[in-house]
């Protein structure tokens, strides 16, 4: 059985990291980052992602999409899963003000104040 506690924590560099540690006897188990992203263009997309999700050491593409103005109405999807595969390694390496969680094809850096996402091979 796996039991999960949700609570709330003001963002650490050191909270973006898979070691971390936030209380005695837990762990983070998996890092999703779901956001709405602006591009270049100004366009809006959604985007997520999984960490450690499915297999240790892989990164799951849940997909990027297109947004419209409404956030639970599914836009169409960007790129193919041919193109950016659905399940990849990824790498992490950090810099004094990001953790970075990198791939062949796409880099989230997670920071304090908020976050960069480039996915597609910077398309």
């Amino acid at each position: 059985m796996i039991r999960y506690n949700v609570y709330l924590e003001d963002p650490t560099l050191e909270g973006f990291r898979l070691n971390y540690c936030p209380r005695e006897n837990y762990a983070v188990a998996f890092i999703c980052p779901f956001a709405v992203l602006t591009g270049a263009s100004g366009k809006m997309y959604n985007g997520l992602r999984g960490f450690d999700g499915e297999f240790k050491g892989t990164a799951t593409n849940y997909g990027l999409y297109q947004l419209d103005g409404q956030l639970d109405k599914a836009g169409p999807l960007l790129y193919s899963f041919q193109d950016v595969p659905y399940m990849e390694p990824y790498w992490v390496t950090e810099s004094p003000d990001a953790v970075h969680y990198v791939t062949s094809h796409m880099r989230f850096d997670f920071r304090v104040d908020g976050y960069d996402w480039y996915d597609a091979d910077g398309r």
